[in-house]
């Protein structure tokens, strides 16, 4: 039966139904889209993030030796199983999430103070045997600069190997490993919003990676031919959904694996000021 429920599961987050960009999602008419308060993409106002030093997530990817890519006009995807895991550690809770897919959209839907990136990838996991809500979401963002070398994350997906729709391809040796290995330790924004295509589900973990990679304009003109920059597509608008109010939530800035500079000194003033109020007590002696 669990085997079932996250095949079932799986369904819901596989976009692999053409979703209406004409509005940017502004006329997607299911029910949490139009009315839910807890919806993704927002615009992350670094001024209001908060730091958070109890929930990290740590992601492994594998080294596939062969995957397959989908590209159905609104949406560019790989399925396969077995490419990432994700591990969300918050207090003493520890979840384990399976991969469902990773997928880009162009522009960014995602925006840091007002500020959107070219393209945005989202690695998409679910808890297996868990309800529909179960998700985490990663998010990675590029920006670009014409002087930058190929990405070799991208040069192995091939984007513009897909020129027609619907259509497939079978690529190799993509590094998701080193990928996934790069975005595990760094700092990423956290808050709890919604799949961005619908049904728009929420409840979802989402991470955003802070740093962005760069893209030169031969790799970006793979995304941006199909999405934001295609007259015959959208108007030219892009695959990416409009932002969403924030509302009440709050978004944290959390440090991967990694424990940062500030946190570590917090724990030492900690450590030391109830070592000075043990002495001042008069509990220790010398």
């Amino acid at each position: 039966m669990k085997v079932i429920a996250f095949l079932l599961l799986s369904l819901l987050v596989t976009v692999n139904a053409v979703t209406r960009y004409t509005n940017n999602g502004a006329d997607w008419t299911d029910a949490l889209c139009q009315n839910g308060t807890r919806q993704s993409p927002i615009n992350i106002d670094t001024k209001y993030t908060s730091i958070l030093t109890d929930k990290s997530v740590s992601i492994d990817g594998m080294n596939v030796a062969t995957v397959t890519l989908s590209y159905d006009a609104s949406h560019l995807q790989i399925t396969d199983d077995f490419i990432a895991t994700a591990t969300l550690r918050s207090d003493e809770d520890e979840r384990e999430y399976t991969f469902v897919n990773t997928h880009f959209h162009a522009p960014s839907e995602h925006t840091v103070d007002g500020v959107q990136a070219d393209l945005e990838s989202h690695t998409v996991f679910a808890r297996q045997g868990r309800t529909y809500a179960d998700y985490l979401v990663l998010g990675v963002m590029w920006v670009h600069d014409n002087d930058a070398k190929n990405d070799s994350y991208l040069a192995a997906i091939n984007a513009g190997g897909l020129t027609t729709t619907p259509s497939t391809q079978s690529i190799s040796n993509v590094p998701f490993k080193d990928f996934y290995g790069w975005a595990s330790p760094k700092e990423k924004y956290t808050y709890i919003g919604s799949l961005t295509t619908p049904n728009c589900t929420e409840n979802v973990e989402w991470f955003v990676v802070k740093e962005t990679r760069k893209i030169n304009s031969a790799q970006l003109s793979e995304y941006t031919s199909k999405w934001a920059g295609n007259s015959g597509f959208a108007s030219g608008k892009g695959n990416n959904r409009i932002l969403r109010p924030l509302g009440a939530r709050q978004v944290y800035l959390t440090h991967g694996e990694k424990i940062d500079k500030w946190e570590l000194a917090s724990i030492i003033l900690v450590c030391l000021l109830g070592l000075l109020s043990a002495i001042l007590s008069g509990m220790i002696f010398y």
